[in-house]
């Protein structure tokens, strides 16, 4: 496969640094990245909307509970909670923060290229 063709196919990544507590009736951009991250996680939000609502909720008490361990039981909890707070902002930034995860910069195109042999 030709070095450029290579550089084209590689996946973009996304990255977010959580730096807001996130409840139930927040909304804006923090709740987008939110949603972005639970479905990227496997959790399934049926809304278009970017509105911490009922759904979101749920995802969060999924992602709380499959990283209890490192979230729940520090705070001495068994089950999520659907609060967005210190620990887990912390474990969604361990997983998609800017710092751990930086984006790819601009896809190179084949004119932008220049192989040296």
């Amino acid at each position: 496969m030709p070095r450029s063709a290579q550089l084209q196919s590689q996946p973009a990544v996304w990255c977010h640094d959580f730096n807001a507590d996130l409840k139930i009736g927040s909304w804006g951009g923090e709740v987008e990245a939110l949603i972005i991250a639970l479905k990227k996680e496997g959790f399934k939000i049926p809304q278009k909307t970017y509105i911490f609502d009922k759904s979101v909720v749920l995802a969060v008490n999924g992602f709380q509970e499959k990283y209890r361990n490192e979230i729940l039981i520090p705070l001495g909890l068994k089950y999520g909670t659907g609060f967005v707070g210190k620990k887990t902002r912390a474990k969604l930034d361990s997983l998609f923060g800017c710092k751990i995860n930086p984006p790819l910069s601009t896809p190179a195109t084949p004119s932008t290229i220049q192989l040296r042999f």
